[in-house]
């Protein structure tokens, strides 16, 4: 069987930033109907685990998404879609609003920013992916694109296709609404393509506009999402070829190698925590998607996940003392604890989980894939391209399901 080598990886984010004191207070601005849902805001903002974030819009421009007046802008393609202009741009003076009065944008018109902000942004990664793997867009096979966050077709897939100037035999894949453990999804994919295809070189790209779906009402369990969630991107590209193959005798050495020097995906795994369905859902709303997180999601992950990936990783010989990199999805702090609870993980396992929420937000399938990127960067390329190591990729959705990758060096 072939090797799915790791050849490179990319990461992008919107160029609006928010801070998290500024989300709050344009969600007490926006949401809050009284003092007791504002103390309450207040608590779950600052438990959050988030500092800052990006956004594909400015931030507040969303306090003018419920105004009526619309005209028609260019929002892909050579298609155009009636889109009110005012969802787009910051007022310069806040106008007054009653909290909880408007539902906000219609998911139709959510859509329609999607369609206009998506696959530029995934554009950005995949071509930062391609340059660390210094393999040109016309050697690409597959193309594996992953998102939750909205839906059109033609769509990212396409748009990637055109932009990149991939081939145009270029065999797609599109893994969609699994929610925040998708990219582990599409590294599946890719690790089978290579594996089955020594000459497959596969791109995969997940993109999220998690900011889209803000929550314009209260709905305690339903509004934690606006506390966590962001925008962005990342990408890997995957080859079916050994690692020792990578490079012929004959090719010249770079200046630089890839990050991802002497990485591949070595296995996948798979679990439906029982009884659990309950607990998280990403659902199709008038106003947006709409996330469900109840406070039982940690729990159900601390009492179940340790018996389960202990003896995963037994059918490849190694423990959990064999992992040297814990790249779990930061799905919030109740979850990172659950995880380290359950697993007895030191604070040091999860400080680059606990570090990507902080700066970045949780942008669901991307987020691992920036955890990622941190290990590859911290771990330097050439200086340990001989030192072997085990990295674990942990992250969940809706099911409750937990998706897991190993990589080795």
């Amino acid at each position: 069987m072939n090797t799915a080598t790791l050849l490179g990886i990319g990461t992008s984010c919107p160029p609006n930033t928010m801070s998290q004191a500024d989300a709050l207070k344009m969600f007490t601005d926006i949401v809050c109907e009284d003092e007791r849902q504002k103390r309450l805001a207040q608590a779950l903002y600052r438990k959050s685990g988030v500092k800052n974030r990006h956004t594909v819009i400015p931030h507040r421009a969303a306090y003018t998404w419920g105004a009526p007046v619309a005209e028609a802008i260019e929002v892909g393609g050579n298609q155009s879609s009636t889109i009110n202009p005012s969802f787009l741009i910051a007022p310069e003076t806040l106008p007054d609003i009653i909290a909880g009065e408007s539902a906000g944008p219609t998911t139709g018109e959510r859509m329609q920013i999607f369609r206009k902000f998506a696959g530029g942004l995934a554009e950005e990664s995949a071509v930062a992916a391609l340059s660390d793997a210094r393999l040109p867009p016309e050697e690409i096979t597959h193309l594996i694109v992953v998102t939750c966050t909205g839906f059109d077709s033609p769509g990212v897939d396409i748009h990637l296709i055109n932009r990149l100037g991939l081939p145009r035999t270029t065999q797609r894949v599109n893994v969609g609404f699994m929610g925040c453990h998708a990219a582990i999804n599409g590294i599946r994919a890719a690790m089978a393509i290579a594996q089955a295809d020594p000459h497959a070189k596969v791109l995969m790209t997940a993109v999220e506009l998690c900011s889209l779906h803000y929550r314009f009402q209260w709905d305690l369990e339903g509004i934690i999402g606006n506390a966590l969630f962001a925008d962005g991107s990342a990408s890997i590209v995957v080859g079916g070829r050994c690692v020792s193959d990578r490079k012929s005798p004959s090719t010249p050495p770079v200046a630089q190698p890839s990050i991802t020097e002497g990485w591949h995906i070595a296995a996948t795994g798979s679990v439906l925590i029982p009884n659990s369905s309950e607990t998280m859902s990403w659902t199709v709303g008038d106003n947006g998607f709409e996330m469900l997180l109840t406070n039982e999601v940690g729990d159900r992950i601390e009492a179940t996940l340790k018996e389960w990936l202990v003896d995963w990783l037994l059918k490849y010989d190694l423990t959990m003392d064999n992992i040297d990199l814990w790249g779990v999805h930061p799905g919030g702090p109740r979850i990172l604890a659950a995880v380290q609870g359950s697993l007895a993980l030191g604070d040091d396992d999860l400080a680059t989980s606990r570090s990507v929420l902080q700066r970045y937000g949780n942008m669901s399938s991307p987020t691992v894939l920036f955890i990622l990127r941190e290990f590859l960067d911290a771990r330097g390329t050439a200086d340990q391209a001989g030192e072997s190591a085990n990295c674990l990729l942990l992250a969940f959705g809706p099911g409750l399901v937990a998706e897991i990758a190993l990589l080795k060096r």
